[in-house]
């Protein structure tokens, strides 16, 4: 029977709260879904592997529809590799999985525009924010077989605020990395950082085990946070 262990993206929060860093506490039994939902990623799927044998997309474009209709606002690219899956399966035989190695993306969100004169020229369309994003994993022995953690995984936003005479730009970028300890315990360290300034303004260590809510799901449970 594998371990009970989940790839964690980082950056967390859970459905009746917390929806930010900030709000996590000791005690959030957090699943995927929680997990995903403040990761920060535009498509967090595509940090995900597939079943072994299968044909694993490697690069493809972000898709966006607003009153001028559907445009491309986007790419992302991504290398994979199949692997034993993590778990102790003894006599069974051990089997394979697949996890992303390396990936980077990057997203435009623009306005809506409220006059549909400017869908003609796409050029003059308000941008609201740029976003890149890229991962790297990183080996962990796990039972019999292996996973692959981001270090880092790191994402960064650039916002526009359009006033009379000025367009504002904030920049925010946010790292995270996690480790397995070995029998379904995990370590990780989250940052947060104005990427203009170079000044940190959140970090958080955390030790977590998996674990399962009263209904059976998946979920990770916050052990221990510390600030760094």
């Amino acid at each position: 029977m594998g371990l009970e262990i989940i790839f964690v993206l980082g950056v967390i929060a859970s459905v009746e709260a917390p929806r930010n860093w900030e709000d996590v506490k000791v005690g959030d039994c957090l699943s995927i879904a929680e997990l995903q939902e403040l990761s920060g990623v535009v498509d967090a799927d595509l940090y995900f592997g597939e079943s072994c044998g299968q044909v694993h997309p490697t690069e493809g474009v972000f898709d966006e529809t607003n009153t001028c209709g559907a445009y491309h606002a986007g790419t992302w690219t991504r290398s994979m590799l199949e692997h034993d899956e993590a778990g102790f399966w003894w006599p069974n035989p051990v089997p394979c999985t697949s996890s992303v190695k390396e990936l980077s993306a990057s997203h435009t969100f623009f306005e809506d525009p409220e006059d549909l004169n400017i869908c003609a020229d796409t050029s003059s369309l308000r941008i609201l924010s740029q976003q890149t994003e890229s991962m790297h994993t990183k080996e962990f022995g796990a039972g019999q077989g292996s996973l692959h953690l981001p270090d880092p995984i790191l994402v960064e936003r650039i916002s526009y605020t359009y006033l009379v005479d000025e367009i504002l730009a904030t920049c925010h970028s946010a790292e995270a990395r996690m480790r397995y300890d070995g029998w379904g315990k995990l370590s990780g360290e989250v940052k947060r950082w104005d990427c203009f300034s170079g000044l940190q303004n959140f970090c958080k260590s955390m030790k977590m085990q998996a674990s399962s809510k009263p209904d059976g799901q998946s979920c990770v449970l916050i052990k221990k946070l510390t600030d760094c």
